[in-house]
């Protein structure tokens, strides 16, 4: 079984530009030790480092948005022998630390997921950062292809995404990443204000978010801005509520 891991990314529209891929690249080749391929889809070409492998996204070809990264999933992927280790992560991540326990933890176990930070999701895994071995869970792929797309939608609602591997990887039977390694800006890094007059009182001021700054936990190797703010709303001030996250600037590489 081949050992060299492939990270992947996925880019699309214009959220989020090309200089995210290329933070998540360089932060990747500063910390983890050892070779890896990195790759991006993306539904146009990048000025990208050119390590980097560019792969095209075709939007509605058959799913559009997050539906995407279950395409990890699918026979074949990338070509790559069965059981090679794929590690999927989102573009609003900071890396902060050592990425080698993306491989080296759990090693036998053919998917690992970050585990949610949310406490409605207590034991469920967050595909902001996971690692599959090639070929393993086609079903995934494959039943996301037969399904009614938007039968499915209106089922699902928001994350839907996230929702649908729920379904193959609930909670209790899906292996996680150790607690503290990958984290939430928003849940575990100080990083919300109380809002004692409400939300539009605080997003003018009124809120304990003026003082104090946001702090990566100890441990913490990937930390998580799912949903807003993104990372370069905090990197400088506060954002409504949410304090300022200093850190930031300190491991961006770009």
């Amino acid at each position: 079984m081949s050992r060299t891991p492939h990270f992947v990314c996925f880019r699309w529209g214009t959220l989020y530009p090309a200089v995210y891929v290329e933070r998540l690249y360089r932060s990747v080749c500063q910390w983890f030790p050892e070779p890896f391929e990195f790759h991006c889809f993306t539904d146009r070409p990048l000025e990208l480092p050119s390590d980097v492998h560019q792969h095209e996204l075709v939007l509605g070809q058959p799913f559009s948005g997050n539906w995407n990264k279950e395409r990890v999933f699918s026979r074949g992927f990338l070509g790559l022998e069965p059981g090679t280790p794929i590690i999927v992560m989102d573009l609003d991540v900071l890396v902060t630390g050592d990425l080698g326990f993306l491989v080296n933890d759990l090693p036998d176990e053919p998917l690992v997921m970050a585990p949610d930070g949310y406490k409605r999701r207590q034991g469920k895994g967050h595909g902001s950062v996971f690692r599959v071995w090639a070929g393993a869970f086609p079903e995934v792929w494959e039943d996301l292809l037969a399904a009614d797309y938007d039968a499915l939608t209106r089922e699902l609602g928001g994350e839907r995404e996230q929702k649908w591997l729920d379904r193959y990887f609930p909670a209790g039977k899906v292996a996680l990443y150790p607690a503290g390694h990958v984290v939430s800006y928003k849940y575990h890094c100080g990083s919300m204000g109380a809002k004692p007059l409400g939300k539009r009182a605080a997003h003018w001021g009124v809120t304990s978010a003026v003082w104090g700054q946001a702090r990566v936990p100890d441990g913490a190797r990937v930390v998580c801005f799912h949903g807003k703010p993104d990372m370069e709303d905090v990197a400088d001030r506060r954002w409504g509520w949410w304090r300022w996250a200093p850190f930031v600037r300190e491991f961006w590489l770009v």
